[in-house]
């Protein structure tokens, strides 16, 4: 082993992997580079050969989210595998169809096993890996640090070669400490964790680890959930309030009340929007009784006028034919 002054040393920029959403872009970090010309540019997400962890309570929408960035990505046509280890895989494949149209570079599997997940990663050779839940494989067995080490080391030995990113789905325990092991948030290179702002609404935040990005309260992103997935509701607009915020010397909360007065205006506006349609739809429903009523007044006007004159007809025959008697 050599050692080397750290001015002879060759940095490269670390390669990121954009999600196409501005807040989770956001809170993974940003790489500086130039271009050819010397313009100054910037990457946001991903950083490439790196693994984070997601950990969160039970059905607080850590899949969900993670389906969300794997769709959106693959539509790039960059490749994910998603190692589905906690339902069939046949069940999961239905409910990420039932979202919509999903991509051919979305890959699912149900490899519980670390050889078959190193196996697979080395065929399809995916941007991206999502392990979920990392708790139910079963060379995790019951949490113990020797096992889980060897665990994270196959992957990150695994994507140094191969490069990509791996994001690791964990649940937390009541205490909210990440479910069958507190050494693997020392492993990872950045720890996130959700946690529920409301009934369907759920936070999606920094921990307090992230090596290439920032930590801190003030980096989180706001999401709800709806039929088909999950909604984005902070949309990236949080940085620019924050910013505002903090140029005005005024509290984070301030920031947090913005973007929770922005849901009940999109709340509000969806609200009227409903009452505004069920209004066209009431007028309409009106509008069409009394075309009906005009329909059938006016054959009851029509008949009328064809029985006087039938009427008429016939009186005019029966006189004339007296007359001729």
């Amino acid at each position: 082993m050599t050692v080397t002054s750290i001015n002879k040393i060759k940095t490269t920029a670390v390669k990121r992997l954009p999600t196409g959403l501005s807040s989770i872009d956001r809170l993974y970090g940003k790489t500086d580079w130039k271009d050819p010309q010397g313009n100054k540019k910037m990457t946001w997400g991903f950083p490439d050969k790196t693994i984070s962890l997601w950990a969160g309570q039970g059905g607080i929408g850590k899949s969900r989210l993670a389906v969300e960035v794997a769709k959106i990505i693959t539509q790039k046509r960059y490749k994910v595998l998603y190692f589905q280890n906690e339902m069939p895989e046949s069940t999961f494949a239905n409910k990420i169809l039932a979202t919509g149209t999903v991509s051919n570079y979305f890959y699912l599997s149900e490899s519980k096993t670390l050889a078959e997940q190193i196996k697979e990663i080395k065929e399809i050779k995916p941007h991206l890996v999502i392990v979920d839940s990392i708790t139910m494989l079963e060379d995790f067995g019951l949490g113990s640090d020797r096992k889980i080490k060897t665990v994270i080391e196959a992957y990150r030995e695994l994507i140094m070669k191969q490069n990509g990113h791996i994001i690791l789905l964990s649940q937390l325990t009541k205490a909210g400490d990440t479910r069958g092991s507190t050494v693997l948030p020392h492993l990872v290179d950045a720890v996130f964790k959700l946690r529920t702002s409301g009934p369907g609404i759920f936070w999606f935040e920094v921990e307090n680890k992230n090596r290439y990005g920032e930590v801190g309260p003030t980096y989180s992103s706001l999401w709800e959930h709806h039929d088909h997935g999950v909604i984005e509701l902070s949309q990236g607009y949080e940085y620019e309030d924050f910013n505002w915020c903090e140029t005005h010397n005024l509290p984070y909360e301030s920031f947090l009340m913005g973007v929770e007065r922005r849901r009940k205006e999109n709340a509000l506006e969806r609200v009227q929007e409903d009452k505004a349609f069920a209004k066209i739809e009431k007028n309409h429903n009106i509008l069409c009784v009394l075309i009906l009523l005009a329909i059938g007044a006016l054959r009851v006007f029509v008949w009328a006028v064809i029985g006087l004159a039938s009427g008429a007809a016939g009186g005019m025959y029966e006189m004339s034919h007296g007359k001729d008697g």
